[in-house]
């Protein structure tokens, strides 16, 4: 039944996108129309096809793997925090840990279902030659991609891309910036209608289940514990937190003059990509309001949760091995001694902090002072 109303939820969803169609066309000027008009027309069937496809193995799953219904996820681990806070980081040092299992990018992105897995781990291999071709052909986007965030068919990724077959999945903002169903996903926990959430959150829940199936069946891991990294999930943690009754969370945080700034011009390869290369005049007062919700919403959250650790950028950079120990200390997990150790040979090659980089915030319309006056409620925080 679940999964029935999630077809039709998702293609709900699909159908107000391709009827926001026109309107989005303008979102970065009359003089992107064209090049934007292409991209929609080369998205929309593409991407309604791998929905399709995905439900297809979801529809194969019941049949052919029903044991997964009993796969219980238990005590998952969800770092969370505002982004450009070092979540990446410390998702992939903590991936190291054998005891820990997480979702790949090629997973999250192709094979949310069995079925799925099955296949695409079979065709890896094949793909590789095309990722490095894929960076030869667009050079400039993947470079400045990675100096943002490091993208790889096998590395750790954010497991909020499972979300994309039902339209659920906040990175198609940089394609529809100023879709409101899309940024109503950044209130999750308190603008989104009850049964939204229980959909959603039963389906994320499923996606997460068919993972550590395949993991347990098929990769030969014992009890992994699910970890995941989604900055988009902080003001998600309380539906979370009931979908996932015994998990744990991580909060990471960072001081709004670096976040606001890092986060836009994140955002630029995307849009040059997609449209002019400039974000859209709203968008700053956008990502202003949501980045303040994500910083009272995680406070909050932790006031209720008091054993949620939150992890300063500033601590993780330094002090490595004692975040760790912390963590390790907070999910009631024994911790990896191997690890605490290379941790600390990490923080011995590290070179000492520079300068806080130089975001020239007058290109962004930003001030030191705009950011400040507008996180003045939210930051500092009292940890």
């Amino acid at each position: 039944m679940v999964l029935f109303k999630c077809f039709f939820y998702a293609h709900w969803q699909l159908l107000k996108l391709l009827l926001a169609a026109p309107r989005a066309l303008l979102d970065h000027g009359w003089g992107c129309v064209p090049k934007r008009a292409v991209i929609f027309v080369v998205f929309f069937p593409l991407f309604w096809l791998l929905c399709i496809l995905h439900f297809i193995g979801f529809a194969l799953d019941a049949l052919l793997f029903p044991g997964w219904r009993r796969q219980r996820v238990e005590r998952p681990v969800f770092i969370v925090g505002v982004p450009r806070s070092g979540t990446t980081f410390l998702h992939r040092f903590l991936a190291q840990d054998a005891r820990f299992s997480f979702t790949p990018m090629w997973e999250a992105l192709l094979a949310p279902s069995i079925v799925e897995k099955i296949i695409w781990r079979g065709l890896l291999k094949l793909l590789s030659p095309l990722l490095r071709i894929s960076h030869r052909l667009a050079p400039a986007f993947f470079s400045q991609m990675d100096g943002v965030h490091k993208l790889g068919l096998n590395e750790a990724e954010e497991d909020f891309l499972f979300l994309l077959p039902l339209n659920a999945s906040f990175i198609l903002v940089a394609l529809f910036p100023n879709n409101q169903q899309l940024w109503r996903l950044t209130r999750f926990d308190w603008d989104m209608p009850a049964w939204e959430q229980r959909l959603i959150g039963q389906f994320y829940y499923a996606c997460v289940a068919k993972h550590l199936y395949f993991k347990t069946r098929w990769c030969g891991l014992v009890a992994p514990i699910y970890l995941a990294k989604n900055p988009s999930f902080a003001t998600w943690v309380e539906t979370l937190a009931k979908q996932f009754g015994d998990a744990g969370f991580v909060i990471c945080l960072r001081e709004p003059e670096v976040v606001l700034p890092s986060q836009i011009r994140s955002l630029l390869p995307a849009f040059a990509l997609l449209g002019s290369g400039r974000c859209p005049d709203y968008f700053n007062e956008r990502c202003t309001v949501m980045l303040a919700d994500y910083y009272r919403h995680l406070m909050a959250f932790k006031r209720r949760v008091a054993n949620t650790p939150i992890v300063m950028n500033e601590t993780l950079r330094h002090h490595l091995p004692s975040v760790l120990q912390t963590i390790y200390q907070s999910i009631h997990v024994t911790e990896d001694a191997a690890l605490i150790a290379k941790a600390t040979v990490y923080l011995s090659g590290v070179e000492p902090s520079k300068a806080p980089r130089d975001y020239r915030l007058e290109e962004l319309n930003l001030s030191a002072q705009s950011i400040q006056l507008a996180f003045k409620d939210v930051w500092p925080v009292n940890v």
